[in-house]
């Protein structure tokens, strides 16, 4: 739908996704050699959590990511999603305890992308659902029936 006042911005309103802790020793070894690479440096990992196919790596904070979000898939024949909103589906809730912003406040996001993008989340922690909002040109509309 139309964000009333959002100059162009849709909403998108979706369920959230719960991450789940990532304790196989080889994941974990594996999740920071990756990450290490794509730094060109040793980075120290803190933590990773999964949402489906969505890993979020805690990294120490003296390395500065500024919260950055990379949705890379080659497997499923996707280079990069310039944004991705299932990610955030799972991201929301995270940075809304993380940085103390309560749930129904806006949070600001910034896809890590070539493309880029700028996103509002709002994380409605009662109804479970995470509503994202951002500009977009809408190319298709209709309705699914299941």
């Amino acid at each position: 739908k139309k964000v009333p006042g959002g100059a162009g911005k849709i909403e998108l309103d979706f369920p959230v996704t719960t991450l789940e802790d990532l304790t196989s020793v080889d994941e974990l070894a594996r999740v920071s050699e990756v990450v290490s690479a794509a730094a060109r440096g040793s980075v120290s990992v803190r933590g990773v959590r999964k949402a489906g196919l969505f890993l979020l790596v805690e990294v120490d904070p003296s390395f500065d990511l500024e919260g950055a979000v990379v949705d890379v898939s080659p497997f499923s024949g996707v280079a990069e999603d310039p944004v991705c909103g299932s990610a955030h589906c799972a991201l929301a809730p995270y940075w809304s305890q993380a940085l103390k912003i309560p749930p129904g406040e806006v949070i600001e996001a910034r896809m890590a992308s070539k493309r880029g993008g700028d996103l509002d989340l709002i994380w409605e922690k009662t109804s479970g659902r995470v509503r994202i909002q951002g500009s977009a040109v809408i190319t298709m509309r209709g309705e699914m029936y299941l």
